[in-house]
């Protein structure tokens, strides 16, 4: 198997090898349309708690781009949960946080799927030099993160052991991010532990809940982000 460095959506050159992978940050409609037939596409999803965590302390709650934005990530999760209702073939859809569970299984079950060959040293990380881009050597020590040094931190970053990085202690969202997630009904449905991540006591649960079935449609997330404003429910 051959595994495409830089990153990718579309796979010009197999080199006569039986399976060839690439990967790309963001999913778009386009990857599951008559273009990509002949490819396997695995779409996976992380908690957007751990996400927008991340991005706050790397861009520093600076003005995002086009992509990466809350608004963007809802267009997404809107794509994952049309593709969970209605998948497309040779589309398979994973957690990120499901992808650690029992010893991998889920990545096994799905190797085993596609006909790849796997033994416990696959998931080793240790065992393999991984790169972000050709040119940008792996260094050992964790680089300082900034927009110069993304390449090179990235670069560290895919060198640590493969684990579940989602670190409930490093939670850290302004009081519009978090409103926006609960208002968002996929965010809800597909992680529906998102309160206890938050640490929203069960009665503001219930609260929140009954704002949800109150309203139907657009007037309904719009009444339920009204009312958790004015509850003050979510710290700072």
């Amino acid at each position: 198997m051959v595994e495409l460095i830089n990153e990718t959506d579309i796979i010009k050159d197999t080199l006569h090898e039986k399976s060839t992978v690439c990967k790309v940050a963001f999913a778009d409609k386009k990857y599951f349309g008559k273009k990509y037939d002949d490819y396997y596409k695995i779409f996976i999803m992380r908690n957007p708690l751990f996400i927008f965590s991340s991005l706050n302390i790397r861009l520093k709650n600076c003005v995002w781009d086009q992509y990466h934005n809350m608004d963007n990530y809802f267009k997404i999760l809107d794509l994952y949960q049309n593709i969970i209702n209605d998948p497309p073939p040779n589309t398979f859809t994973i957690r990120y946080e499901d992808i650690f569970e029992n010893n991998y299984e889920i990545l096994k079950t799905l190797f085993q799927k596609l006909d790849l060959k796997y033994c416990d040293a696959t998931f080793e990380n240790t065992n393999y030099n991984n790169k972000f881009y050709t040119y940008v050597p792996i260094v050992e020590s964790k680089p300082e993160l900034n927009a110069q040094t993304f390449a090179k931190y990235r670069t560290w970053q895919i060198n640590q052991p493969f684990v579940n990085n989602n670190d409930i202690n490093k939670i850290n969202l302004t009081r519009k991010q978090k409103t926006d997630l609960l208002s968002n009904q996929n965010v809800v449905n597909l992680y529906p532990n998102i309160y206890q991540l938050l640490d929203i006591p069960k009665k503001q649960i219930c609260f929140i809940h009954s704002c949800h079935m109150e309203k139907t449609g657009t007037k309904r997330l719009d009444y339920l982000i009204r009312k958790i404003k004015e509850s003050r429910l979510l710290k700072n």
